[in-house]
């Protein structure tokens, strides 16, 4: 039975782009924001590129897609992202 579909670019080949945008659209649906996807989408971007890893990251790299589909990464960014925006969130209210 299958509980999943990945799906690829028109190309069928994978690349940065494409699953900095998964991550940013998966981020906004589970968090149910309705819009902001390209500011999103830098912060994703910049997160993994600094912070996600021990040390900065060629996002061109095919090792750098490969180690992001990794579970332990894909929770780490998942779960600092959801933090960060959830904290951003309460401030933006608090001041309002």
């Amino acid at each position: 039975m299958v509980t999943h579909k990945s799906v690829l670019d028109s190309a069928g080949v994978a690349d940065y782009r494409s699953a900095i945008g998964y991550f940013a659209r998966t981020l906004m649906r589970e968090l149910r924001l309705v819009s902001g996807y390209d500011v999103l989408y830098g912060k994703v971007k910049a997160f993994v590129q600094d912070g996600l890893f021990d040390r900065s990251v060629d996002l061109e790299d095919a090792n750098t897609l490969r180690n992001l589909a990794e579970l332990t990464a894909t929770k780490t960014l998942m779960e600092a992202c959801k933090q960060a925006i959830n904290a951003a969130g309460l401030t933006v209210m608090g001041q309002t």
